[in-house]
Order: structure tokens, then sequence, then C-alpha cells
């Protein structure tokens, strides 16, 4: 498995010192928050009618910040990257895919105002 990750990590390093270069091709520093929660950072509450069930998702009960709003945050005190980093239980990932991830995709589609 270590095996398949290097040449990803490595094209993800070229393609991160790529985008650190300043116009005159010279390295600059890049501002960024590498742990960042949302709204899907959502809390559960178990069904005690029906312990047998994952329970459902509360959203906005941990942190009440949208994808959205973390953009707009991020942009106004100059940050140039942010890593949302949702924690959750039972099937996150489908939280991710059926939520999380198509707020991020509109969040970078959009010019935010700050």
């Amino acid at each position: 498995m270590l095996t398949r990750l290097i040449p990803l990590v490595a094209s993800a390093a070229l393609a991160m010192s790529a985008s650190a270069l300043a116009e005159d091709g010279q390295r600059r520093w890049l501002a960024g928050d590498h742990h960042v929660h949302s709204i899907y950072s959502a809390r559960y509450k178990p069904d005690s009618a029906h312990p047998e069930r994952a329970p459902a998702p509360i959203i906005g009960e941990d942190p009440s910040h949208t994808v959205l709003q973390n953009v707009q945050m991020a942009q106004r005190f100059g940050l140039d990257w942010m890593v949302a980093t949702d924690h959750s239980g039972p099937h996150h990932s489908a939280l991710n895919h059926d939520k999380a991830w198509p707020d991020v995709v509109a969040a970078r589609g959009r010019r935010c105002q700050v």
C-alpha cells in the first residue's frame, strides 16, 4: 500500500510547490489551516426505539459554520488554503459524499465576497 501512496504524495508535493511560486518564479510561503470543521461535523443521537439502526446525523449542532462561511473567513483573514476535517460517526463517508462535498464544490465555484 505504501508504494501506491508514494507517487500520489510526490505528485501532490509537485502540484503544491508549483502553486507556491510567485510570478517572479521565487518560492513563497502560503498561509493556511489544516484543521477546519463545518456543520458536517455532525453529532448523533441514538434512537432508543430502534437501537439496531445507525443514528441519523444532527447537522450544525457541533460547529455551526457552513463550508461557504469557512471559505469566506479564510479569505477574510488571508489564508491561501484550508483543509476540511469534519468528524462524524456512522456512515460519515455518506454524509461527506451527499452533503459536504457538494458544498465544497459550490464554494469553489463562487467568487466569495468578504
